[in-house]
């Protein structure tokens, strides 16, 4: 089967129409999270149903972080807690090492970060690698988790935040994640047979006025997300993601 995706959520971080931004990628049976919003076990529950899939976590070769917003992290807590209760291994964590660096001091280390053993145990210290199995990507070559290959580029924003690309065989997938708009990360995301751009409004933010302008052949290519609630019915040519709906590369 050929390289597919399913967004789980397409909302803005202020959408109160629609979950956030997160997909999934998949080939052959096995899946990549890209992002993990803090309703994260809900959305692959609902997809599941919706899209007519088996979203099985076990069936999942990792999570792909692109930035460190809370819309996309927020969901790690419960994921990690969900899949130790489950088969016990540690989720596998994919991320360029920009992020990795803040995200246990800077995130998750105040949720996640002691634990007690058994009841009436003193606490005990914990840290990323005790909850996840970090793989770190590449700027300058592709990173393979399974089948799947997986290049980044630093993208234009003011916090970390990296854009991907995933390839399985002569098939791929972009995302852009949070970035205001170059002629090299253009150039860069339109490699991808898809783009799955992340627009909105102001500085280290693509607009949409700015994607109108793109050259028909990388326009065509587009699948807009996270677009604000008061632009969605104003996209004119470009088309918005559907949440549970099923893409191919």
């Amino acid at each position: 089967m050929s390289l597919h995706f399913i967004p789980l959520g397409t909302g803005h971080l202020t959408s109160v129409l629609l979950p956030p931004t997160a997909l999934v990628v998949g080939h052959d049976g096995r899946w990549l999270l890209v992002n993990c919003p803090g309703s994260i076990l809900r959305m692959l529950h609902t997809t599941t149903a919706a899209a007519k899939v088996g979203l099985d976590l076990n069936r999942f070769d990792g999570v792909v972080l692109t930035s460190l917003h809370a819309h996309r992290i927020g969901g790690l807590q419960a994921l990690a807690r969900h899949r130790a209760a489950g088969n016990g291994s540690p989720v596998r964590l994919i991320a360029h090492p920009q992020l990795l660096r803040s995200l246990w001091d800077h995130t998750l280390s105040a949720a996640m970060g002691q634990v007690f053993t058994s009841r009436g145990s003193a606490r005990e210290p914990r840290g990323l690698h005790d909850y996840f199995d970090v793989t770190t990507l590449s700027s300058s070559r592709p990173t393979q988790v399974g089948d799947f290959f997986i290049d980044c580029q630093e993208a234009l924003h003011p916090v970390p935040s990296t854009s991907i690309r995933v390839r399985v065989g002569k098939d791929s997938v972009a995302y852009s994640s949070d970035t205001d708009v170059s002629k090299s990360l253009i150039q860069w995301l339109n490699e991808a047979d898809t783009i799955v751009y992340e627009v909105d409004h102001g500085p280290g933010h693509t607009p949409v006025e700015a994607l109108l302008k793109l050259p028909a052949q990388v326009r065509r290519k587009l699948r807009l997300t996270g677009v604000p609630d008061s632009q969605l019915e104003s996209l004119e040519a470009l088309e918005a993601l559907e949440a549970a709906r099923w893409y191919r590369s």
